[in-house]
């Protein structure tokens, strides 16, 4: 579960800005969206909201820039490239600063802190980036400390048998995390949990193309999700489906695409099949006529898209449910109305789940459901991003805005501009 995150020098971020996912202990309301681990109360969901080119996509966008080191930089030579995402509008600033972040997180049990700062090198120089800073902490225990040119180990973290691992600390390139060299290897001193949070537990959805995939395989191989599925669309109330099924259409296949399986013999049979059952599985869906006959509907042409966005996001919120994952997504709410948007958010608080989703939205009727008769989401459950006057983003929780009294109505407050995040259009 992810406790906190602060970024620094990435995109729209100048200045180090933190996000939180621990509740406040002063707030006894709704006490079903917290779950308590490892001696942390944490919450299962919180929301971002701000004006377009405010900054919240851009929060989502540093942990998959980390994500993507984590799994992918121990492959890296002396001559690999990656993007510059540093805060542009600021020259001395962009120069001088290096990309920072930190990110604290429980896995296994145990509270992880992980540090990183990295800065780009000049074009003449041997390396296109290189990492100035790489800390991991465990349960408050340093596990290991770069600085630019040197790794400190803990020798505690390291067994019998294991020593080659200082060996490994010392030919690493300098634009390699130590962390992803270390799952190269199994160091039985060295936590693997770490890695695994980010290889395993941590989804990020940004483009929207995420779901359909995975619920439509999980639809063929899980009873439990097709129950899971078939209950969650009865209470949403999406035009009476009464089941739904699979059917094969072997012309699903595109011909380019089998004879490329066919020839390519670096992918695994196993993964052939999927990609295979992906293109002729087609989902159908089936409404009781007036007789009570079930009708078939094709998926894709037949239902709304927002039946269709609902129904394909079941399939990773069940999946982050069963396997206690973090998912982090960009304007869930395409297509879908707000009770629907906020049904999905809270079948997290209905389950016994040590998973978290954290949504960046513009669904600005949610604020209705805080701090209200009718209320869903806590005051610590609501961010904001605001653009301040150098363009770049500030960050904050609802939780620090004062003078917000328990009748004050959050939803008309926000649009009275009473915690800014607001875009100014002339008109």
């Amino acid at each position: 579960m992810l406790l906190n995150l602060e970024v620094g020098n990435f995109k729209s971020f100048k200045n180090n800005e933190n996000f939180s996912m621990e509740a406040n202990l002063k707030d006894d309301t709704l006490k079903e969206n917290i779950v308590k681990i490892s001696g942390k109360n944490l919450l299962k969901s919180s929301l971002i909201f701000g004006a377009n080119a405010s900054g919240k996509t851009n929060l989502l966008k540093s942990l998959n820039y980390l994500k993507n080191l984590v799994l992918e930089s121990k492959t890296y030579n002396e001559k690999e490239k990656i993007t510059k995402e540093y805060f542009k509008l600021d020259n001395q600033f962009y120069s001088k600063k290096p990309f920072h972040i930190k990110v604290e997180f429980i896995e296994n049990k145990k509270i992880y802190l992980y540090e990183v700062n990295l800065r780009h090198e000049e074009d003449n120089k041997r390396y296109n980036f290189i990492i100035l800073k790489e800390k991991l902490d465990e349960d408050g225990k340093n596990v290991f400390d770069r600085t630019k040119d040197n790794i400190e180990i803990n020798d505690n973290f390291i067994q019998k048998g294991d020593e080659v691992i200082k060996e490994l600390a010392k030919k690493i390139n300098k634009n390699n995390l130590f962390l992803s060299n270390l799952s190269t290897k199994d160091f039985s001193g060295i936590t693997s949990d770490a890695f695994n949070w980010f290889s395993e537990r941590l989804i990020i959805n940004i483009d929207g193309a995420f779901g359909k995939a995975y619920t439509k395989n999980m639809i063929n191989k899980d009873p439990d999700f097709k129950k899971f599925l078939i209950k969650h669309i009865k209470n949403a109330d999406l035009g009476d489906i009464k089941t739904i099924k699979l059917k094969e259409n072997p012309e699903g296949l595109d011909k380019g695409l089998a004879e490329f399986l066919k020839e390519n013999k670096d992918i695994s049979e196993e993964r052939k099949e999927k990609i295979v059952q992906n293109h002729i599985l087609e989902i159908k869906t089936y409404h009781p006529d007036s007789s009570g006959r079930q009708i078939e509907f094709d998926f894709n042409e037949e239902e709304s898209q927002g039946t269709q966005n609902f129904i394909n996001y079941l399939g990773p919120i069940y999946d982050i449910i069963k396997r206690n994952r973090v998912f982090f997504v960009d304007e869930l709410e395409q297509n879908l109305h707000p009770t629907l948007l906020k049904y999905l958010i809270n079948i997290l608080s209905e389950e016994k789940t040590n998973s978290q989703i954290i949504c960046a939205s513009h669904c600005y009727p949610l604020l209705l459901y805080v701090n209200s008769h009718d209320e869903s989401f806590r005051r610590d459950q609501i961010w904001f991003t605001n653009m301040r006057k150098d363009n770049s983003t500030e960050l904050y929780s609802l939780l620090n805005i004062g003078g917000i009294r328990k009748d004050l109505k959050i939803f008309k407050a926000y649009f009275e501009g009473r915690f800014e995040a607001f875009p100014d259009v002339d008109e």
